[in-house]
């Protein structure tokens, strides 16, 4: 006699059906995960996508070697280029005040770099080396004396005040504010054409003292400062000034410098 073939309930139907849903499911994951997978390795290991141009701009002190060292190299999978990682290495130079780096695939890297200019030589009393700063303060690094003398293209500012003043730190509130004068002055040098101050004395902002090349230049405050830079160019470019070494007195910018031999 045939036994008779069970008959299953609506429940029992629905609980097999779901657990062929499941499997095909968790096959159809292993499917698409190994495609993944696969593409990721051809992708990690084809030419195709190897760096094979890299552009930058925006480079003046920085060079491609110090680019290069923060992992942009020819020949490297764009891929494996992480530009997190290469802007923050770029940027621990205190010369870097930004880095943008944008892939172009299959194998291209454009980097853009905005660098700090450096303003002053600040003297560290004592020491045979000055710190080299920029507009806000910053501390870019030190330069030797001796090196200083073959490309003085920067005023030494004496009279700033500072401790424990290392490589990307900033100068105090106080410094700063004497800095911001140095870098003002510096603008009013450009304006007139005037060859960039030798040194600069901040020690006292209420007498500021310029060392122009044979001339120190006591402008007092920065109070009418445009003024006083313009008269003394003008009395120096038209030989009111002695060529001799000396001072020139000029406080008040609605009076005429006075000069004086040095002693």
């Amino acid at each position: 006699m045939a036994k008779a073939k069970k008959t299953l309930t609506d429940r029992e139907k629905r609980y097999k059906e779901k657990k062929r849903r499941k499997r095909r499911s968790f096959f159809k994951g292993v499917f698409i995960t190994a495609i993944i997978t696969l593409a990721i390795v051809a992708m990690l290991s084809s030419p195709i996508f190897d760096v094979k141009d890299i552009e930058i701009k925006g480079l003046e002190r920085v060079t491609e070697q110090e680019i290069i060292n923060a992992g942009i190299i020819k020949g490297e999978n764009i891929f494996t280029i992480s530009s997190k990682t290469c802007v923050e290495l770029l940027t621990q130079n205190p010369y870097i005040k930004s880095a943008r780096i944008v892939k172009t695939y299959p194998g291209k890297i454009s980097v853009t770099i905005k660098e700090r200019r450096a303003r002053a030589y600040v003297e560290d009393e004592g020491m045979d080396y000055y710190i080299v700063v920029d507009e806000t303060g910053m501390n870019l690094g030190t330069v030797n004396i001796y090196e200083y003398a073959q490309d003085p293209s920067l005023p030494i500012v004496s009279g700033i005040s500072f401790d424990n003043f290392d490589t990307g730190e900033f100068l105090n509130q106080e410094a700063s504010k004497k800095l911001e004068t140095v870098v003002l002055l510096a603008q009013l040098f450009e304006k007139y054409g005037l060859e960039s101050a030798d040194k600069i004395d901040m020690a006292n902002l209420n007498d500021i003292i310029l060392h122009i090349g044979k001339y120190d230049v006591l402008i007092g405050t920065m109070d009418g400062a445009d003024e006083k830079i313009s008269l003394f160019t003008a009395a120096k470019n038209q030989g009111e000034i002695p060529d001799f070494r000396g001072t020139f007195t000029i406080k008040d910018p609605n009076k005429p410098g006075v000069f004086s031999f040095l002693r």
